[in-house]
């Protein structure tokens, strides 16, 4: 669809995909559609683990590092630490334990490395990490691009 035929209030690219930030609150909505709302959680929380899991939740606030380091390096310190001090008597019968220390174990320890390389980008032993590329930046790059000038015409 050309630019000059667009609806003035017609959303952004990323905006209008259901689950995306500000689609639950575009024009003419209250913003309160239970299915929209658990769709813009689910969303964000699948950004929050894949930024987790990548270890790309890097940050530099000082209570949001503490929360990892309460959620993930204690946690994560004390199931190694009992579990080094536990394996030669540990019971290996039950499953369900077994489980939840695994758990355990891969969620605390990408905190506590997602923590480590917050605290080493801070110190700056690692360079910082590039700003993330999103819809609504690409959407303004696009924006900002002028058209190409013939150079035969003036």
């Amino acid at each position: 669809m050309p630019q000059n035929k667009r609806k003035k209030d017609d959303p952004i690219e990323g905006s209008a995909l259901p689950g995306w930030p500000g689609y639950r609150t575009r024009s003419n909505r209250s913003g309160l559609d239970p299915i929209d709302s658990r769709a813009e959680a689910g969303h964000i929380g699948g950004t929050l683990l894949h930024h987790l899991f990548t270890f790309q939740a890097r940050t530099r606030n000082p209570i949001y590092i503490l929360l990892m380091f309460i959620f993930g390096v204690i946690p994560f310190l004390t199931v190694v630490v009992f579990l080094i001090g536990e394996l030669p008597g540990l019971n290996m019968d039950s499953l369900v334990p077994m489980i939840y220390l695994a758990l355990v174990i891969l969620i605390a320890g990408t905190v506590t490395i997602n923590f480590l390389l917050s605290i080493l980008e801070i110190l700056g032993i690692i360079p910082a990490q590039r700003a993330e590329k999103s819809v609504r930046s690409k959407a303004k790059r696009r924006e900002k691009k002028l058209p190409k000038h013939r150079k035969d015409h003036k």
